[in-house]
């Protein structure tokens, strides 16, 4: 895509404001009529002065020089407003429509992405494009409103004047294609080290403990004054850019200042121009001045906008790999019966099959476990029933529906996920567990606690259920993160409830005591159980054995146990590590 093209985002939004930009404008233009008449005025004043007239005219042009400089300035306040606030409205809009869109996307787009340099499109860049449309586009429209007008008036006055005023113009056209390309260039470099810079202090806050646990504190900062002064680095590049262009510039106007200086002088010698036109032709010409300068420093806020809208399309012209059919079929309450029929799957189009053939049917409230060596694909086939991937071939069946033709919001309402990973939000612990819910109860709240096993270590915190939790959750241990994120699935009621190896960082006992409970909550639902430890799906109906990403075997705990290798090996490892935890 061309650098021009990439203005057709900033376009839509222009539109959206094009009242505000309308009076704006018209604001502008009255602004530039008034700083127009300036001169004559002027003129007239001083060819008065000049011409010793009577005192009456004197203070009439006096006045009239006074009262279009105000008017002037009373325009200019409104098309400040309007202009550069439109602009400010396009920067509210595109960190809003940004977000949209961020989380709309799938999540193999974020493997290849960094949270910092999201951070970085989401506040620089959208800063420079509302630089560009604010000031940038001001200038733009000043200059040509301003420089024609005054082109034609000082051609009126002396065109020969003008003529030689004017020949430095071409020389700067160059400069500006010059100095333009170098801006644009230096500008997208500096921005993805910023966007480095980002993540690693985004990095850094987030595993503070890790790098203490290490004593890694010097060894990070020098990582991190490495990057900061690559960033500095490439700012640096950009200024001297910067601080070349604009002497280059001043060097051209000093040129036509020099040149009618010394031909206008000439002229008032000979008599052949009067002190007061000389006057208004200078002030014109510093009005020319005004826009030669503008156009640097659009061409700089252009090349820096460019550069940022491209960074920006990379994220509004990605499309969701994961998103609803055209005629999305709508399932609000599920029966949760799951059929996977030759499910083929791989993260990347050149990688190897993460599941090979998967093919098994769970019936609505069964309670299915999946066992298997690190890597064998359980986790993998998880993220498939929640669409957070599509399959590479095959079909997943929900109430004998193919899944990609169900709506997305339909299908993850039906589903309670408690991800491996756990995560909790910077808020409180009462809104990370009602997190999926729009209404309910304080009675909702205590019994999704207890069910896991946090009821008791929430009323330990002074403000309950109102504690705030830190980033990620902080303040409590892994085991209440776990037990937290349990309650937070079982509080939406899902017909479907998946369990990620949802227990590990709870101990023996509470593990028992949160199984217990369960087992009243999974009666009347689809459960699907990843653990590693054997003990916490021994009661479940079915068990299915995963290795190298095939099915090699189901059924229950004791027909596993008696025709399973894998699996006895796993629970007799188990057992060993059991019994040696045990002191026996």
């Amino acid at each position: 895509m061309r650098k021009i093209e990439h203005l057709n985002l900033l376009l839509k939004y222009l539109k959206r404001y094009k009242y505000k930009y309308f009076i704006g404008i018209l604001c502008l233009i009255i602004t530039d009529v008034f700083v127009l008449l300036k001169p004559q005025f002027l003129r007239r004043a001083i060819n008065a002065i000049e011409a010793r007239t009577n005192l009456t005219e004197i203070y009439f042009y006096s006045f009239m020089t006074f009262f279009v400089i105000f008017l002037a300035i009373a325009s200019r306040y409104f098309w400040r407003v309007n202009i550069i606030g439109a602009a400010f409205h396009i920067e509210s809009d595109l960190k809003r429509d940004l977000f949209k869109r961020l989380v709309k996307l799938s999540p193999k787009f974020y493997q290849s992405m960094t949270s910092g340099d999201l951070m970085a499109r989401q506040t620089e860049d959208i800063q420079y494009i509302r630089m560009l449309s604010g000031f940038g586009l001001l200038a733009s429209l000043d200059t040509l409103i301003i420089s024609i007008p005054s082109i034609i008036i000082m051609a009126t006055i002396n065109w020969k004047l003008l003529l030689l005023s004017l020949i430095p113009l071409p020389f700067l056209s160059v400069v500006f294609k010059i100095f333009g390309s170098l801006i644009h260039k230096f500008f997208l470099e500096k921005q993805e080290r910023l966007s480095i810079l980002t993540e690693k202090s985004r990095e850094t806050f987030a595993g503070i403990q890790v790098i203490k646990a290490f004593s890694q504190e010097e060894n990070d900062s020098k990582d991190f004054s490495k990057k900061n002064y690559e960033h500095f680095r490439k700012s640096l590049k950009i200024i001297r850019v910067d601080g070349a262009f604009d002497p280059v510039i001043q060097f051209f106007v000093f040129i036509s200042i020099v040149a009618i200086f010394w031909y206008g002088g000439t002229l008032i010698i000979k008599g052949q121009m009067d002190f007061g036109s000389f006057i208004a032709f200078q002030e014109y010409l510093h009005y020319l001045i005004w826009p030669v300068i503008a156009i640097g420093w659009v061409i700089n806020m252009l090349q820096r906008g460019l550069a940022s809208l491209k960074r920006l399309n990379t994220i509004f012209l990605t499309e969701p790999e994961i998103k609803n059919a055209e005629n999305a079929i709508d399932i609000p309450a599920s029966s949760g019966r799951i059929e996977f029929k030759e499910v083929w799957f791989k993260y990347v189009d050149d990688g190897e099959f993460v599941l090979k053939g998967i093919n098994f049917e769970i019936q609505p409230g069964e309670t299915v476990a999946f066992v298997g060596k690190i890597g064998s694909g359980k986790t993998s086939l998880i993220n498939l029933i929640n669409r957070f991937y599509d399959v590479n071939s095959g079909k997943i069946l929900i109430d004998g529906i193919d899944i990609k033709e169900i709506n997305l919001k339909d299908l993850r309402k039906n589903i309670g996920v408690v991800p491996q990973e756990t995560f909790l939000f910077s808020d409180t612990i009462r809104e990370n567990i009602a997190f999926g819910v729009d209404k309910y109860s304080d009675q909702d709240l205590i019994y999704s606690a207890e069910v896991s096993q946090v009821k008791d270590n929430i009323m330990e915190f002074p403000l309950q259920f109102d504690t705030p939790l830190g980033e990620r959750g902080v303040s409590l241990s892994g085991g209440q993160k776990q037990r937290t994120a349990i309650s937070r699935a079982i509080m939406i009621d899902p017909k479907i409830l998946i369990l990620d190896d949802a227990l590990s960082s709870v101990d023996v006992d509470t593990e028992e005591r949160i199984l217990n409970n369960l087992r009243e909550v999974i009666k009347n639902r689809t459960t699907l159980i990843i653990a590693h430890r054997i003990s916490t799906i021994k009661t479940a109906d079915r068990i299915i054995v995963l290795d190298e990403g095939k099915i090699i075997d189901l059924g229950t705990h004791d027909e596993l146990i008696s025709r399973c290798a894998l699996y006895k090996r796993i629970f007799e490892q188990q057992q060993l590590k059991e019994d040696l935890d045990l002191g026996l």
